[in-house]
């Protein structure tokens, strides 16, 4: 039995949550494959004063749990310090940012189903959700790096970097600046150390391969930045696109692209909300108008 609509969004992380929020004169229904909006969780959640600015009027201020004063880059051969009297980065709570979109694009009338994951159909703009199937006008290809509708249309990403990282418990001299580390070590990526308040912290890599102990590189990053006494809490982690994005990220004018499928990510940080908020209002707004 086909059930018809207008737009699909596939993936309910921040690029479809946030396009599907400014989408108001269609329904929308937007399909998440894991039983919770921003779940498994795998983003540090550095952002810059722009992306902050544009969250937090729309969510509101509790999205951001920390504010960064400073940034300390480790190199082999020196420490460079780089202090400012006013923020220069923030900490956004993931994925309680998230939950919080979902809120929202549900109390506008979209529909949010959790727990399914999507197939394509036979035919283009057609979906197989669970044991029903679905005949759309638009879908928003949001479901990340490993986008099936991506591969589809275009081919894999090809170039990544997994990103890994620990929530730790110590003792934190100054919560308000956080660290980056290059080591002769680790040369894919960088290692970076995240205060969340005075006594958590993120700490984490990047590599190409899943080549090292993550202990270990724990344990050396610690030692790097001065830290010799912590507790692990738990580990987590995830993918950083690291392709140039798509010059057009529409497929045959029926499958639009954004987020970490395109990719939107930084390729100096693989940070990917800025480029999200960028993008997400004025592809809802191209939607509305076809």
């Amino acid at each position: 039995m086909h059930t018809y609509g207008k737009i699909a969004v596939i993936g309910a992380g921040p690029a479809g949550l946030l396009t599907s929020f400014f989408i108001r004169r269609h329904d929308v229904i937007i399909f998440e494959e894991h039983t919770s909006p921003g779940k498994p969780e795998h983003c540090t959640g550095i952002i810059g004063s722009y992306t902050a600015s544009f969250l937090t009027r729309l969510l509101g201020n509790k999205i951001i749990d920390n504010k960064y004063y400073g940034i300390v880059f480790h190199t082999p051969y020196k420490k460079t310090e780089l202090l400012l009297d006013k923020p220069i980065a923030y900490h956004v709570r993931r994925p309680f940012l998230e939950e919080k979109l979902a809120e929202k694009i549900q109390s506008i009338g979209h529909e949010l189903i959790l727990g399914v994951k999507v197939k394509p159909g036979q035919e283009l703009g057609s979906l197989w959700a669970g044991q029903r199937s679905f005949q759309f006008q638009k879908i928003i290809a949001s479901d990340g790096a490993y986008s099936f509708l991506r591969r589809l249309c275009f081919g894999p990403i090809r170039n990544k970097i997994y990103g890994v990282q620990a929530v730790i418990k110590t003792n934190i001299n100054d919560p308000k600046i956080f660290h980056i580390l290059y080591t002769n070590t680790m040369p894919d990526f960088f290692g970076w150390f995240v205060p969340l308040n005075e006594e958590k912290a993120l700490i984490g890599y990047g590599v190409k391969k899943h080549a090292y102990h993550p202990w270990r590189v724990i344990r050396y990053l610690a030692k790097k930045i001065g830290i010799n006494k912590y507790e692990v809490k738990r580990f987590f982690g995830g993918t950083i696109p690291l392709d140039p994005p798509l010059k057009k990220p529409v497929c045959k004018r029926k499958i639009f692209f954004i987020g970490d499928s395109i990719p939107l990510t930084k390729p100096y940080t693989g940070g990917g909300l800025y480029g999200i908020t960028l993008l997400a209002r004025p592809l809802a707004k191209l939607l509305e108008g076809e």
